[in-house]
């Protein structure tokens, strides 16, 4: 992009660019801006990014939102009007950590489907969202600085210190799909739905039974690893240190896993628990590479229930975590905050159930 300042939110890159071509008249007064799909193509941002330097536009006045149709320049003469007639946005911040390598973890499934629900539970109050990234104390208070919030959705392993500041700063806030002493924390039942996952496979004869880890850190990845350890223990089974498998939620890094155990010459499990399902698609791809079948050698169980574990081949065995039932319950509790509500810091597990399809089999 040719406009450049330090530390610029993506966002903000585009809705200068975006500004900049409105008042170079490549985009003229009544034309209609790409779609949000094409300035997503156009600058490889996500969706909730392109919304944001969107919403910026119509906050200055240059842009009109028209339903049904676009976002198109505004005339000049009306530009002044519109900023004059606008209202406060009120806004509720969606934050993520960054991912290993820095990525934009909103386009895995788990997380878009958390965000796109809490955005359409604050459009309902009159909340626009925003979406951002990061991983330190310093990256929060540039974002505090640059953003005006009235309340934050916090999401996974976000750095306590961080916590602490929008407690400090008495900032309405809600921690997702992790959990914090000192704030409310809405998180699905990862130990049972691990555990069932792995009665299940202990019914169907399984006895030599592995997992593939999410990130070690993250409190999720706790509780289903301890889920499986209780099924086993309760069944007189043990999990071997060698079947512990550890990946970094991606497909990647479940492939990689499970190849670089099958290329071992060791003896592998009868079935694998995966932590996500983009972990469990990564391991089926690496079985049948490896010349082996899904699930006659190896069985496959996932977590998430995303839309493509009912469309893979075979259809994945997995947790339904119910993401959309975090995401109200997330959403609920913010708005009691905002409204003046005072809300203790409480746990809040929401329940998951085990869908099964054809990635498991029988063991005689």
């Amino acid at each position: 992009m040719g406009h450049q300042r330090t530390k610029m939110f993506r966002y903000e890159q585009v809705f200068y660019e975006l500004k900049e071509k409105i008042s170079n008249n490549e985009y003229a007064e009544g034309a209609y801006l790409p779609s949000e799909h094409e300035i997503g193509i156009l600058y490889d941002v996500d969706r909730s990014t392109v919304r944001r330097a969107l919403q910026m536009l119509v906050e200055q006045g240059l842009v009109e939102k028209q339903a049904g149709k676009g976002s198109r320049v505004a005339a000049k003469e009306n530009a002044k009007s519109l900023l004059e007639s606008k209202v406060d946005n009120k806004q509720i911040a969606f934050l993520l950590p960054k991912g290993t390598h820095n990525n934009d973890r909103i386009t895995q499934p788990f997380y878009s489907e958390i965000f796109y629900t809490i955005e359409a539970d604050c459009q309902k109050k009159g909340f626009s969202t925003i979406y951002s990234t990061l991983n330190t104390k310093e990256d929060f208070q540039q974002f505090l600085r640059s953003s005006e919030c009235d309340g934050i959705i916090f999401v996974s392993n976000i750095a306590e210190d961080i916590l602490d500041m929008a407690i400090e700063r008495k900032i309405p806030s809600v921690l997702v799909n992790s959990t914090y002493e000192r704030m409310v924390s809405v998180i699905s039942d990862g130990f049972n739905g691990t555990y069932a996952a792995c009665k299940h496979l202990i019914e169907y004869g399984h006895r030599n039974i592995g997992v593939i880890k999410g990130v070690e850190a993250y409190c999720t990845t706790k509780d289903r690893l301890n889920g499986c350890i209780v099924a086993l223990h309760e069944a007189g089974l043990e999990l071997k240190p060698e079947y512990i498998l550890q990946g970094d939620w991606d497909y990647e890094s479940g492939y990689e896993a499970v190849k670089n155990m099958l290329n071992s010459g060791t003896d592998y499990p009868t079935a694998l628990i995966a932590f996500n399902d983009h972990l469990a698609m990564g391991a089926m791809y690496a079985i049948v590479e490896a010349g082996l079948s899904v699930p006659a050698d190896i069985s496959v169980v996932g977590f998430d229930n995303m839309k493509e574990a009912g469309y893979s081949i075979p259809g994945l065995t997995t947790v339904h975590s119910q993401a959309q039932i975090v995401s109200h319950v997330a959403a609920q509790a913010l708005f009691r905050q905002l409204e003046g509500d005072v809300l203790y810091p409480t746990k809040i597990i929401t329940p998951v159930h085990l869908v099964k399809r054809s990635s498991v089999s029988c063991r005689k």
